[in-house]
C-alpha cells in the first residue's frame, strides 16, 4: 500500500445514547449534532487514537472500517 491508510468512520445513529465521550476525547473527528454524536468526516487518515475512542463508547456505535479492503476495525465481535 502506498501512502497512508485511509479509514471511513460513522456513527450508527440507532445506538448512539449521546454520552459524547467521543466529542471530548476527540472532537477533530466527532461533534455533536442534536442530542447525538457524528463523525465530522466520512473518510479520514488512519490514526489509533480513533479506535482507542471507539473502544470507550459506552454504546459501541462508533464504527472504524478500512477503506481499501472493507476490514471492520470497530466494533470488533
Amino acid at each position: 500500500m502506498s501512502g497512508m491508510a485511509r479509514w471511513e468512520l460513522w456513527i450508527d445513529r440507532t445506538e448512539c445514547i449521546g454520552s459524547a465521550v467521543c466529542v471530548a476525547s476527540a472532537g477533530a473527528y466527532f461533534e455533536m449534532h442534536g442530542h447525538q454524536s457524528r463523525a465530522r468526516a466520512s473518510e479520514i487518515d488512519a490514526d489509533e487514537h480513533v479506535i482507542a475512542v471507539a473502544q470507550a463508547c459506552p454504546s459501541g456505535a462508533i464504527h472504524v472500517r478500512v477503506k481499501e479492503t472493507g476490514e471492520l476495525l470497530e466494533p470488533q465481535d
